[in-house]
């Protein structure tokens, strides 16, 4: 989702269930957001894997934080920034790369040669 989206981590952890999926349960080709830095209204799209990928992820139980397209298994809530971080760091490591090179922002960079290194790591 921080591939196709771009999105600001704050707005990525801040997605909910019903933000990307319609009330038929089909996920969104094309996803308005409103961004909370900039205050502007942007749209991303959901390619075809990351649709499928998101269908299985969204597919788990997640008990009462089930609103959240990223709960926290903590809190009622979603996870927070610094834990997306965190994960970023695992994917980035677990694929061989320096994590200190890369962050939540890379992910919103065009760099696609690394970002293909973390889809890779990550089965994304």
């Amino acid at each position: 989702m921080a591939i196709d989206s771009k999105l600001r981590g704050c707005d990525l952890v801040a997605l909910k269930r019903n933000d990307v999926v319609m009330a038929s349960g089909e996920i969104l080709v094309r996803v308005p957001v409103l961004q909370r830095k900039t205050g502007r209204a942007v749209r991303f799209e959901i390619n075809a894997r990351t649709r499928r990928l998101l269908s299985k992820w969204l597919a788990r139980p997640t008990g009462e934080n089930d609103s959240w397209l990223f709960p926290s298994d903590r809190k009622l809530g979603s996870i927070s920034t610094r834990h997306y971080a965190r994960l970023v760091d695992r994917w980035a490591q677990s694929a061989g790369l320096k994590p200190r090179l890369y962050g939540t922002h890379s992910l919103r960079q065009t760099n696609r040669k690394a970002l293909r290194g973390l889809r890779k790591a990550s089965n994304v």
